[in-house]
């Protein structure tokens, strides 16, 4: 899969602000690791079944229907490695499905209290791909060093962390600050309809892929729990005004970026 399998026909709203369909490498990181291609690829024929390499670990990662599986969902760490540029399967293997970018009738909107937000303009169900939260990959010096300068300003950045075993922890911060895609307009809610799941096809930079975690009606704002489940700090100087029953009054930080 190359970049121009990629369909993306969304902009933003600010033309202060880059439009990537992808992650790009910022500070701190080493490009190679873009560059980097997955040692793991199938030799299967058009289609992929329980025998595919790149399934290894799992029977599958999406339904039929082309929809994330719940376990997925529901998993404290979950990941997914979908079928590459090196595998000999057909471009319609149900196991590619981020790599082709964003779903359609996403809208970015204004809100009385949140600034821009995204809403879908068809119906969501249940394990449906949104769209992919990118920007620029940042090393962890960096992001606190642009959180210690953002001072009253609205903080983009997400910390993704994903466990490998007990004790080895991979964390990957993406910042779509002023280079990012559609994903970057969507708000936190402390009783979010989507989250977040690494995907990885290509590189072994992962993908931050937004899933819809319940139902979504049409005209509905898309929501994250900024702290990726994560027992974050709350005690910010941020509000949320997400208006849900459990709204904690502020918008989740990780402690360690300060």
């Amino acid at each position: 899969m190359d970049d121009d399998s990629l369909i993306d026909n969304y902009e933003h709203v600010s033309s202060q602000v880059f439009y990537t369909c992808q992650n790009l490498p910022g500070p701190g990181i080493d490009k190679n690791l873009f560059q980097s291609q997955l040692c793991v690829r199938c030799d299967c024929v058009n289609f992929c079944d329980g025998a595919c390499k790149c399934l290894s670990s799992t029977s599958k990662n999406y339904t039929m229907d082309g929809r994330l599986l719940e376990e997925k969902l529901s998993q404290i760490s979950p990941s997914v490695i979908e079928c590459n540029s090196l595998c000999s399967c057909s471009e319609k293997c149900g196991n590619r499905l981020v790599q082709y970018g964003p779903t359609a009738n996403l809208e970015v909107f204004p809100h009385h209290k949140k600034g821009n937000s995204l809403r879908t303009l068809k119906l969501l169900k249940k394990g449906d791909y949104i769209c992919e939260y990118a920007g620029e990959v940042i090393s962890k010096c960096e992001a606190k060093l642009r959180i210690k300068n953002a001072c009253d300003t609205m903080n983009y950045i997400f910390v993704l962390k994903e466990y490998c075993g007990e004790s080895s922890i991979i964390e990957t911060f993406v910042d779509p600050t002023c280079i990012g895609n559609i994903g970057r307009y969507i708000n936190h809610s402390c009783l979010p309809n989507s989250a977040i799941v690494p995907v990885r096809f290509d590189s072994l930079v992962p993908h931050l892929a937004v899933f819809a975690t319940c139902d979504i009606l049409p005209g509905r704002e898309i929501t994250l729990d900024y702290s990726g489940g994560e027992n974050s700090d709350y005690n910010g100087v941020k509000p949320c005004y997400c208006g849900e029953s459990n709204c904690k009054k502020f918008i989740p930080f990780d402690r360690d970026l300060l």
